[in-house]
């Protein structure tokens, strides 16, 4: 019925073409029932992609949506058809009067689209221009300093747009489906179910497992590994873009408004290890080789031992396994929550009532409050101590002072795999472990 409802009001905003006034009232009434909406059935891709067209003019809100009804549990492909409308202008010069041609904003919708329509044999060329413009001279860097508190928001988008691109958009570009990340996920969340139901009887919450009791299965899907070279750079290009805008934020450990970013990555790279543990076939797969390679863990370690100096930040939850729920009240979702809520990546991330047991109004929920800062600080090195304790990854992480840092023999470059898991034998000699 809500769904219903946002449309009638999304049809009457057509027909109110030529009346501006009726054409926003008419526009938030539809945003209303589609958030309602939303709410009651979060993995619905099909809702974002509504969304994303009651988002124009503005870009960076519209393709996160779209990108999110694409990448959802349940994605929306016909949203391909919508994002078109996006990237067109930007792949065909035509950039809209509100951006400049080398705006931030026109350069990261040009580089999602040459990702988007990668089929040309032009792209990579036409990519790394885009992305050497887009590094050129510190504009990403002088982008987030003039947006200052407003980056908060506009960093999550630009995150879940980039982890989006990693999955293809959800959909694969050789001919299948489905992309190999999305099936690699899918195949995960059925192990976990069916683990779910043998341990029903012992657990209090099985549908958020912690990573620790993942399951392991035998290889699957064998066939679904990356393979030629045109498949391997469908999935370095968007890892680079990634990594970048990453890395660049990891530089400001200081700047709590590049938080909202660095948190929306560090659970893309939890939900990793889970996959990992739940399909075997995935841990030589090329994309996670190359997602493995790309992110910049020297500046990861530096970012937590600057959150770790706080001790405010440094309570007792972020060693346990559970998600680091508020301790004398049910908590509010941080604005970043309702963006990753919904999506393959995160379905294993919130509690089962997190987003249900919480009173927010849709004008509220991307604000920003300064009582959130602590819990995001907390969530942040919770994700961290887990990548750190979960895996074998490249994090050396000392319990007593909370100190992260790189093994000598990944900073030395030697051949490794960060995500795999502690029951899973090593290829080298690197090795995880918790020093007490």
């Amino acid at each position: 019925m809500n769904c219903l409802l946002g449309d009638l009001g999304r049809y009457r905003m057509a027909i109110e073409y030529n009346e501006p006034r009726d054409r926003e009232v008419w526009s938030n009434v539809a945003r209303f029932w589609y958030h309602k909406a939303s709410d009651r059935t979060p993995n619905v891709g099909r809702l974002y992609h509504h969304l994303g067209i009651l988002a124009s003019p503005y870009a960076l809100l519209q393709l996160s949506l779209y990108a999110r009804s694409l990448t959802s549990v349940i994605p929306f492909f016909s949203a391909k058809g919508s994002i078109m409308i996006l990237f067109n202008p930007a792949l065909h010069g035509e950039d809209n009067v509100q951006r400049r041609p080398s705006s931030i904003e026109t350069l990261f919708i040009r580089a999602h689209a040459t990702l988007f329509t990668g089929k040309q044999p032009e792209f990579p060329g036409q990519f790394n221009a885009t992305i050497d413009e887009f590094e050129k001279g510190g504009l990403f860097e002088k982008y987030i300093i003039k947006a200052a508190a407003r980056f908060k928001e506009t960093g999550a988008y630009i995150a879940i747009s980039n982890v989006a691109a990693l999955f293809e958009y959800g959909y694969a570009r050789d001919g299948r489906s489905r992309s190999r990340l999305r099936i690699a996920f899918e195949n995960a969340q059925i192990v976990k179910r069916e683990a779910a139901k043998s341990l029903l009887a012992k657990s209090s919450d099985p549908v958020n497992l912690p990573p620790s009791a993942g399951p392991v299965t035998p290889d699957v899907d064998i066939s679904l590994r990356i393979g030629p070279d045109g498949t391997k750079i469908l999935i370095f290009q968007p890892s680079r873009l990634a990594s970048i805008s990453l890395g660049i934020c990891l530089q400001r450990p200081r700047d709590s408004n590049v938080y909202p970013l660095v948190h929306v990555y560090l659970v893309f790279f939890w939900s990793l290890i889970i996959v990992q543990q739940a399909c075997r076939w995935f841990e030589d797969d090329m994309i996670l080789a190359t997602i493995e390679r790309d992110i910049p863990w020297t500046g990861v370690c530096t970012f937590l031992n600057t959150l770790a100096a706080d001790p405010q930040a440094m309570t007792s939850k972020i060693r346990r396994e559970d998600f680091p729920q508020p301790l004398k009240e049910s908590g509010r979702p941080l604005p970043e929550d309702f963006i990753m809520r919904g999506q393959l990546f995160a379905q294993w991330y919130y509690p089962a009532n997190w987003f249900t047991a919480a009173i927010t109004d849709d004008d509220e929920r991307s604000h920003d409050l300064p009582s959130m800062a602590q819990p995001r600080k907390e969530r942040i090195l919770w994700l961290g101590h887990r990548i750190a304790s979960v895996c074998l990854p490249a994090i050396l992480l000392r319990i007593t002072l909370i100190r992260f840092r790189l093994i000598d023999a990944y900073a030395f470059g030697m051949t490794r795999n960060v995500f795999r898991p502690p029951n899973m034998q090593m290829r080298t000699s690197v090795s995880m472990r918790i020093i007490r």
